[in-house]
């Protein structure tokens, strides 16, 4: 029986990668024609024209250091993302900039890997088949129906948000460490980690904070290292301070009006709201009905990989333990109703990613839960468990096939594919090769380029525009060291100048 269950693992795990692979595929495709654009070069201008026009390291330094004031005291409070921005990759060359999609996937799925490796196997004593099939699954889910997908092949939003959240995840593993062995060595990685994600992302920060109450008030209850769980008050305050100084921020004044400020009203207003967007957005999830097959995929698997009786877990609440991870979902949306602001895509990506891990978190635990229950009452025999899993795997069959088209079709994945085989990319790689003509030439100092058209399938592209002072024109200007930059009509643009970009003046 363990021989068989073990060839069946192993199964599964070689699908789930093949499987896994072929879907990702189209994304590291389009990869290689990803390009900065809007806010990138805004953030990257700075030490861009230092670079090329003074040389040398003082100057990018100063620049650097101007942007970073420039960045505070104007739009945004998170100092610790501006570092990032500051030195966002086309700096150093167009073609550089494809660091952000395998940044954004090592920050989610390195993250999560690590996260699951942890957990499970310390407490739940799972096999690495199992382990590997479940962060796979999580994965997946993560990254194909990311409800603002282009985010990763944007390098300000994957900086501000993916980053963050990846360090969320690797923070709660060092954590559990620290508290079980005093290592020195995490305790500095828990520090830096937590300063950085205090000035990084608001909806990681309230994450992060949750954890930290979490573990100093129940490890000072039932940990007999009392001086380890101190300890953690001094990365807990960096975490307050780091958040404060986002939060006094001017940049953040201007775009909230009049300031976060404070009240009972206000407070009592996110609360209910945090709940209510919750409810409503989990509700908008299982319009894709691939969503429900975890269900019972997930549970029939768990069933034959865990033991609730080795387990550290003891599934004794299993209502009390729903509910409590989804306050925790609920609560990543209290900055944006608290704020009252505009979010960027990477906002609902964050809502999505912590809603995925939340979900097979909560069919695990009902799962064992159910199995021990089992157990109990001594209706666990072998003949039901073959019973059990032949219904599941159907039910789950069924669910796949009847969301299977939609769901495909509503994928990452499947955009990207689309965005290849239709032609619309090598159509946008050669409309930007023929902007870079332009901009790089250094005898043009007013840039008029021909407009774009809208087709950019899954990148994150803010058009430039006719009018010279538009946002996207100004910051295109300054990071390639332009007087101006505007765009007119292709067709404009063919009639003026032909195919001999270097002849504008």
């Amino acid at each position: 029986m363990q021989k068989y269950k073990k060839f069946v693992d192993k199964l599964i795990l070689v699908a789930s990668i093949i499987f896994f692979a072929v879907s990702m595929l189209p994304i590291i495709y389009c990869s290689f024609f990803d390009y900065a654009t809007g806010d990138d070069l805004q953030s990257g201008a700075f030490v861009k024209r230092a670079i090329v026009e003074k040389g040398g390291i003082g100057e990018p330094v100063k620049a650097f250091l101007e942007w970073m004031r420039f960045d505070y005291t104007g739009w945004d409070g998170n100092w610790a993302t501006s570092i990032l921005w500051g030195i966002e990759p086309s700096i150093w060359g167009e073609k550089v900039y494809i660091v952000t999609v395998y940044l954004a996937l090592i920050s989610i799925m390195g993250g999560t890997l690590y996260c699951a490796r942890y957990f499970l196997k310390k407490y739940l004593q799972c096999s690495g088949y199992y382990i590997s099939i479940i962060w796979i699954a999580v994965s997946f889910f993560m990254i194909q129906y990311m409800p603002k997908p282009r985010v990763i092949f944007w390098y300000t939003g994957m900086v501000q948000y993916f980053i963050p959240f990846g360090l969320f995840l690797t923070l709660m593993v060092l954590l559990d460490r620290y508290l079980s062995d005093g290592n020195r060595s995490i305790f500095f990685f828990i520090l830096w980690f937590t300063l950085h994600i205090s000035g990084a992302g608001y909806l990681t920060t309230v994450l992060t904070f949750e954890v930290y109450v979490l573990l100093i008030v129940y490890n000072l209850i039932k940990n007999p290292n009392k001086k380890r769980v101190v300890m953690l008050l001094i990365p807990f305050v960096l975490l307050i301070i780091g958040f404060t100084i986002c939060a006094i921020s001017p940049g953040i004044a201007k775009r909230s009006g009049n300031g976060l400020g404070f009240s009972v009203g206000r407070v009592t207003e996110t609360l209910t709201g945090c709940f209510k967007r919750a409810l409503s957005d989990i509700s908008a999830y299982f319009n894709n009905r691939i969503l429900f097959s975890c269900v019972p995929l997930c549970a029939i698997f768990t069933w034959y990989n865990i033991d609730s009786d080795k387990s550290r877990i003891k599934f004794r609440y299993p209502l009390l333990a729903v509910l409590f991870l989804f306050c925790i979902y609920a609560s990543t949306y209290a900055p944006e109703i608290y704020a009252n602001d505009d979010v960027s895509g990477g906002v609902p990506d964050t809502y999505w990613m912590t809603f995925v891990i939340i979900y097979f978190i909560a069919i695990i635990y009902l799962t064992g839960y159910i199995k021990k229950l089992a157990k109990k009452r001594g209706i666990l025999y072998k003949n039901v468990g073959s019973y059990i899993r032949g219904m599941l795997l159907i039910t789950g069959g069924i669910l796949v096939l009847t969301g299977i088209k939609p769901a495909v079709k509503d994928s990452l994945g499947y955009l990207c594919y689309d965005f290849i085989s239709s032609g619309r990319l090598k159509d946008f790689d050669r409309q930007m090769k023929q902007r870079f003509e332009i901009l790089y030439d250094d005898s043009v100092e007013d840039a008029v380029l021909p407009y774009m058209n809208d087709e950019q399938g899954p990148f994150m592209h803010m058009a430039v525009v006719k009018d010279p002072n538009a946002y996207t024109c100004t910051v295109t200007a300054s990071f390639y060291g332009k007087n101006s930059v505007r765009a007119i009509p292709r067709e404009e643009w063919n009639e003026m100048y032909g195919n001999t970009p270097g002849e504008q003046k």
